[in-house]
């Protein structure tokens, strides 16, 4: 592993990224929830509930917040450990990382295709919806009271 020059001030620990992550899935829950009357789409934790798990109603809508705020959460982690800074831009940025899992991973397991078919809905909306997630942590992330860390600079 190579070691990199990090100036301390612009580090976070983990738990800011945590934090970050799993408040910026909430408001991506919202927002979605928000535009399921338009799209006929429910938020994407919740469809995985009820697909995956086979729970409908409000249950569906409680486990798919908690396991969308916990993918945001991880994601959240993942943009800690990567960025050289945190910056709004550098989390817009990161956001296209777990869009492109969305493409890959998530749309075969719940609608059958990679890249929703070539749907231009079902490819925008989740890439404009994770650019968004991806600024929110990168604004969130130095704003939170969590102390900095050295360890994250330590790779001796």
């Amino acid at each position: 592993m190579q070691n990199r020059e990090v100036n301390l001030e612009d580090t976070k620990p983990l738990q800011a990224g945590l934090v970050a992550g799993f408040l910026g899935s909430l408001l991506l829950f919202g927002i979605q929830k928000a535009m399921q009357a338009a799209t006929e789409m429910p938020p994407t934790g919740e469809g995985f509930a009820e697909m995956w798990l086979n729970v409908q109603g409000a249950p569906a809508i409680a486990l798919g917040l908690l396991l969308f705020g916990l993918a945001g959460a991880a994601w959240g982690a993942v943009y800690i450990f990567m960025a050289k800074e945190i910056n709004v831009l550098g989390g817009a940025i990161f956001g296209l990382l777990p869009w492109t899992a969305v493409m890959l991973a998530y749309m075969p397991m719940t609608r059958g295709t990679i890249f929703s078919g070539g749907d231009p809905l079902g490819i925008l909306a989740p890439l404009v919806l994770n650019v968004i997630w991806g600024a929110f942590i990168g604004a969130l992330i130095p704003a939170l009271p969590f102390r900095r860390q050295e360890w994250l600079n330590d790779h001796s």
